[in-house]
């Protein structure tokens, strides 16, 4: 899963996509920018690849007339992948609450200057 940086845009090219295994299934549950989707339908559409697993897309919500929709192989989950429950999410805050507290390094923390 990766984040949406200038790093990360268009990273999943054709150039990617040929080195790949025609067995491979493609999954991207992060961020829509990471894969070009034309070259990855391409990909698909030629038998380059077994299929692809979309979660994210560089359109939310995805148009009627997307042509992902209608391509072989392509499987498509409703940006279910990012919902983190609220338990979770109070059980890292004071986790890390204590860990500040302590003077220790706190877990999952945002390095900004990498862009996430």
């Amino acid at each position: 899963v990766l984040p949406q940086t200038a790093q990360t845009d268009n990273l999943i090219d054709q150039e990617v996509l040929i080195r790949l295994n025609p067995r491979a299934i493609v999954i991207n549950a992060g961020r829509g920018n990471a894969v070009v989707e034309a070259h990855l339908i391409a990909s698909l559409t030629a038998g380059r690849l077994r299929a692809a697993v979309l979660d994210v897309f560089r359109e939310e919500p995805l148009p009627p007339d997307d042509p992902l929709w209608s391509t072989p192989g392509v499987h498509i989950t409703s940006h279910t992948a990012g919902p983190t429950p609220d338990e979770a999410v109070a059980e890292v805050f004071e986790s890390n609450f204590e860990r500040y507290i302590a003077g220790q390094p706190l877990t999952d923390a945002v390095r900004a200057g990498r862009g996430y």
